[in-house]
């Protein structure tokens, strides 16, 4: 697909995401769920650092 960019980490950072975000990147990040063998993507739309590092997400499927 043309004009697409990613990058994949099995172990993504605190920092890496805060890059994609301020470049007005999308970050997407999946959950193994207990087998390991079924998986949940989430969107991450930002970050805290007041107190800590958080980020903040919204699961297509209705919570977080």
């Amino acid at each position: 697909m043309a004009g697409w960019n990613f990058n994949s980490s099995g172990a993504p950072t605190f920092g890496g995401i805060q890059t994609a975000k301020n470049g007005n990147n999308p970050v997407g990040a999946v959950w193994l769920l207990l087998s390991g063998e079924n998986y949940h993507w989430r969107l991450i739309h930002g970050y805290d650092t007041e107190g800590g590092n958080y980020v903040g997400y919204k699961d297509p499927d209705g919570g977080g």
